[in-house]
């Protein structure tokens, strides 16, 4: 039982109800502490009865669309994506320059993703890039919009959708995740040589972590490996050895 909850429990049923008499922005607030207790499901019930009561706030004010955005937000954490694109869909259309615009966009085409309405979500991840280009979710809404196109076939705009996002965002934290969509695409189709060839012209691979150290790298060895090369591959599997410092796949390297 969490602090919210035994505080309520030890008030009288008079008390319980002036509690609910809170002003518009201290129901924000409550609904924003039970939304990151994962109460959820409560968030919606009461928000759900807060916009169609007496006193609800007014379709497009600051109030409704605070409600709005938790709504969405609540309903992505259970998994209720289908609904929670709704949620942030009627946020989005009503709420024009409010300060969770860009989180709204984002959330909502991950759960447009998510429950396979694609054309919703690629919309949403290109607005996110384009009028929010200096946020952190821009590089990361360039990878996953091309994904949406790969995952469709659409093999030639996933591409230039990567090739920009790494032009664009040259110290982003999505560049790794960038390469290595280019790279393995050969890599897993077989075709090794324009793998290696687009490592070798890779500069900065944005590898910075345990498990994406080196990556490029040792899978360049495993593709020379595979077209017959075994001594240039040997080569770059011993000078992963030598890196510091060391990633995960520094241990296949040294089988």
């Amino acid at each position: 039982e969490d602090a919210l909850a035994q505080v309520e429990r030890k008030l009288s049923k008079a008390q319980r109800a002036e509690v609910r008499k809170m002003t518009p922005a201290q129901l924000l607030t409550r609904f924003e502490s039970l939304n990151d207790k994962h109460r959820s499901e409560q968030v919606l019930d009461e928000i759900g009865a807060w916009l169609e009561g007496k006193s609800a706030p007014k379709p497009g004010s600051n109030d409704w669309c605070g409600a709005k955005y938790l709504q969405g937000t609540a309903r992505r954490k259970l998994r209720d994506h289908t609904a929670a694109a709704r949620s942030f869909e009627a946020f989005l259309d009503a709420c024009k320059g409010h300060r969770d615009t860009v989180t709204a966009l984002f959330s909502g085409a991950r759960s447009a993703w998510t429950a396979h309405d694609d054309v919703r979500a690629l919309r949403w991840f290109e607005r996110v890039w384009k009028e929010f280009a200096s946020h952190s979710f821009a590089d990361d809404s360039l990878v996953y919009a091309a994904r949406i196109h790969e995952e469709a076939g659409r093999h030639e705009a996933s591409r230039k959708l990567l090739a920009f996002q790494i032009e664009r965002f040259p110290k982003g934290d999505m560049l790794a995740d960038a390469h290595w969509q280019l790279f393995h695409r050969d890599f897993a189709a077989g075709r090794y040589a324009r793998a290696v060839a687009y490592a070798d012209k890779v500069k900065q691979s944005g590898e910075d972590t345990l498990y994406t150290r080196g990556r490029l790298s040792y899978f360049r060895a495993r593709a020379l490996e595979e077209q017959g090369k075994r001594k240039v591959a040997a080569a770059g599997f011993i000078a992963l050895l030598d890196e510091a410092p060391p990633g995960a796949l520094v241990l296949l390297a040294g089988d």
